[in-house]
Order: structure tokens, then C-alpha cells, then sequence
């Protein structure tokens, strides 16, 4: 009957209440994003219609008819499901634009294989060459793959960090410029030196007048002089900006988790050019060890070894002008 009727709609007015005092807090200081308003408004506009079919009969689809106890309870149930989407909405517009980090799945590690001369270029010929000819051929294809995979390096730093961090908005163009600006430059260099080292190689898969090529690509490393002296710099402006922006420190490390990386981040990325610098006297070296019987061979690669001497020292004297100016900064003078 009528004071029944009264009754029910009494039970479920503080679910309506409850309604309107929730979303008019969303809708009126614009909580929800333009995405998220379009989806709360089609479920405003159905719970009215639930609204209107239990509290004024006359206007729902069940015109005419009484509110019953199933309706109460169908409708009860329809309100939580509206009042349950509203909450995580709620919750997404008001935690921060930075997700907590996850790390990503685990994949295993890149690993780069390394081949022998003798077991990839030199199968048909190792067996009819000299130990010291053999010895010879193995240490330039050694030269030759780390080339490769250092190429490989910095091709995934300018593609995966460089123009990612400036295409999220994470770091400017000024930034990016004093972190990047040098990497296709070695890019080139180290392309151009790899693209000798393969001319050199003979109808047989043996390598011929390396000693020479590398004489004359040995200049192109005294930009390295002015890279290392900005590595200082560098290495300031990545820890500054890892301990102020959450931002950029989160995808450091997302990289770093990730297998293209092998477990090593931005910082050893960038500083690899100056440890492959420092390593190339050594392979050098070794190389003119087994090219005593070659005469042009030797003289050529003790010509280069001592213009890569005078490339060392310039690099050694840009990183303590680097190191020096630095710490003069600090000192906070009167």
C-alpha cells in the first residue's frame, strides 16, 4: 500500500543522496579528464533512468506500476556498480601522473657471440696459413667485430635514449644537444673505419693492407678530445636530472631492466667510446706482433700507434681541463 510504498522509496533515497553528492563533486570542480567525463555521463544518465524507474513510476519504463522489493534491491545493486566506476576514476585522476615503477617481464640478457676468424670468414684458408699469419688475421677480425658491436651501440643510443627522452618531453633540446650532439658524429667515424677494414679483405677472406687504412683513419679520432672533455659535463647534468625528475629516472631504469640494454645503463653507454679509445693501442699492438714479416705492415702500424699516442695525450689533457673547471665551479668565492 501507499505508506509501504513510502516506506521503500525512504530506504532508498540516501542511495540517491549518496549519488548526486559524489558526482556532483566530480562534474562541478572537474575532476574527470574529457575521456573519463564522456564515460561518467552515460553512466549518470542510466542510473537517472534507474532513479526514474523506481522513485516516479510515471515517468520509467514500468509506468503505472508500484516499486516492489526486488526493484529496491536491482536498483541498490545498479548504484554500487555506478558508485564502485566513479571510485576509480577518482583514484586514477588523483595519484600522480608517474605510476609506481614495475619492472618490465624478464627476458634474458643479449648476449653478442663472437666468432673466430678461422670459424666464420677463414673456414676454407686457416688451414693453409702460418701460426703467425693465422694468429694476424684472428686479431683484425677481432678489431673489425668490436667495431661492429660498437656501432651496434651507438645506433640504440641515438635511436632508443636519444630520441625517445625528447620525444616523451623528458629532457630539451639544449639537453639533448650537450648528452647526444656528438654521437652521430662516431657514427660515422667508426662506419667509416669499419667500411676499411672490410675493404681490406682479399678474394680469400684474408685480410691485406690494414696497417695503412688504419694510418689514415687515425685522425678522424681527435674530435674525441672535445667529446671526452664534455663526458664531464655529462655525467653532472644525467645525476642532477635522475635526482630531481622521477620522470627520467623511471625510464633509466626501465632501459636498464630491459635485455637490449645487457644490464647497462645510459652513463656506461655514453662513456663506451672513450673505453673503446683506450683500447685500441692494445689491439694495435698485438696486431704489429704478428706482422714482423711484413715490413710496410709494421712500419705503418707503429706510425699509427704513435699518432693514436698523441690522440691519447690530447684527450688526457681536455679530461683534466674538464675535471679542473668543474671544481673550480663549485668553489663559492666571496
Amino acid at each position: 500500500s501507499q505508506r509501504q510504498q513510502c516506506s521503500e522509496n525512504s530506504a532508498i533515497l540516501p542511495f540517491r543522496h549518496r549519488f548526486d553528492e559524489i558526482t556532483s563533486v566530480a562534474f562541478e570542480e572537474n575532476e574527470l579528464t574529457d575521456d573519463d567525463s564522456k564515460v561518467e555521463e552515460s553512466i549518470q544518465e542510466s542510473a537517472c533512468n534507474n532513479f526514474s524507474e523506481v522513485l516516479c513510476p510515471a515517468t520509467g519504463k514500468n509506468a503505472g506500476e508500484k516499486p516492489n522489493q526486488n526493484d529496491f534491491f536491482v536498483f541498490k545493486h545498479k548504484i554500487k556498480n555506478v558508485w564502485s566506476k566513479l571510485k576509480k576514476i577518482w583514484t586514477r585522476r588523483q595519484s600522480p601522473k608517474s605510476k609506481k615503477y614495475r619492472p618490465p617481464t624478464f627476458k634474458p640478457t643479449r648476449q653478442r657471440t663472437t666468432q673466430l676468424w678461422s670459424e666464420t670468414r677463414g673456414k676454407k684458408t686457416a688451414l693453409s696459413l702460418t701460426s703467425q699469419e693465422l694468429n694476424r688475421q684472428e686479431s683484425i677480425h677481432e678489431i673489425l667485430q668490436g667495431e661492429i658491436h660498437f656501432i651496434e651501440d651507438l645506433l640504440m643510443i641515438q635511436t632508443v635514449y636519444h630520441q625517445s627522452l625528447v620525444h616523451l618531453g623528458y629532457i630539451s633540446r639544449s639537453e639533448a644537444d650537450l648528452i647526444f650532439g656528438w654521437i652521430p658524429k662516431l657514427i660515422s667515424i667508426h662506419t667509416e673505419f669499419r667500411d676499411r677494414i672490410l675493404k681490406a679483405l682479399g678474394p680469400n677472406s684474408c685480410f691485406t693492407y690494414f696497417g695503412t687504412s688504419v694510418q689514415e683513419w687515425i685522425p678522424n679520432l681527435e674530435i674525441y678530445s672535445s667529446y671526452c672533455y664534455q663526458l664531464i659535463e655529462v655525467k653532472k647534468l644525467l645525476d642532477e636530472k635522475k635526482n630531481s625528475d622521477p620522470l627520467f629516472d623511471d625510464f633509466l631504469r626501465r632501459c636498464l631492466e630491459s635485455s637490449f640494454s645487457r644490464r647497462l645503463d645510459l652513463w656506461s653507454y655514453l662513456d663506451a667510446p672513450r673505453s673503446r679509445l683506450m683500447k685500441y693501442p692494445l689491439l694495435l699492438t698485438q696486431t704489429q706482433k704478428f706482422a714482423k714479416n711484413n715490413h710496410n705492415e709494421f712500419k705503418a702500424l707503429e706510425q699509427a700507434l704513435q699518432m693514436l699516442r698523441d690522440v691519447l695525450d690530447q684527450v688526457d689533457r681536455s679530461t683534466g681541463l674538464a675535471i679542473c673547471k668543474q671544481e673550480i665551479d663549485k668553489i663559492d668565492l666571496p
